[in-house]
């Protein structure tokens, strides 16, 4: 495992981190994605400091994405979405991945959902109607239907019903685009994001 370093988020980005969330990130990501752009300060001294700072963010931030949660609830959950897909004796040529029920949701319901919101999803490979669990907020879970129909099946058919199993999943990007610092020059780097953070 590369050097990591424990960070302060000061913004959010949907999927990635949330303002106020204590985190150990890859050196590389933070110096040369999280700091440059001001979305995390490194965690010293006086990280107290900065968490006061953001603590009203935090707040609206928060009820924000709750009433975007209840919204979204209200318009997916119990609903079915059909797709299309080229089948054999139930069994699908390939799979149905997530982003082509998204782009079905869009199409058939014009409802946005965002990938991150749904962890673990299983790619379906049979047809049937499928039932997928969505976490759109820490209080808000929802569920909806995927019917995958095969493309030549007759219009009368009765669908199976099969459950969807998903397991919730940590999505944390810690990929180190850069080379190994030194000690020295690590240090040295997170003095001054932090200086600069500070300054702005």
């Amino acid at each position: 495992m590369g050097k990591q370093i424990e960070v302060l988020f000061l913004e959010s980005k949907k999927g990635e981190f949330f303002v106020g969330d204590r985190r150990f990130v890859a050196y590389g990501y933070a110096r040369n994605f999280l700091f440059p752009n001001r979305y995390a300060v490194p965690v010293t001294a006086d990280v107290d400091v900065y968490l006061k700072k953001v603590q009203q963010k935090i707040t609206v931030q928060k009820e924000e994405l709750k009433k975007e949660a209840d919204v979204l609830h209200k318009e997916l959950n119990g609903k079915q979405v059909t797709v299309i897909a080229a089948a054999n004796d139930g069994k699908l040529y390939g799979s149905v991945h997530i982003n082509d029920i998204i782009t079905e949701l869009k199409a058939s319901l014009d409802i946005t959902l965002d990938r991150s919101d749904v962890k673990g999803y299983i790619p379906v490979k049979v047809v049937g109607v499928h039932t997928v669990q969505v976490r759109v907020h820490e209080d808000v879970h929802t569920s909806f239907e995927v019917y995958v129909k095969a493309a030549d099946s007759d219009e009368n058919e009765t669908p199976e019903i099969i459950s969807q199993t998903t397991e919730e999943t940590a999505d944390t990007p810690d990929s180190d685009n850069s080379s190994e610092a030194s000690a020295d020059d690590a240090s040295e780097v997170v003095a001054e994001e932090a200086v600069a953070v500070d300054a702005g």
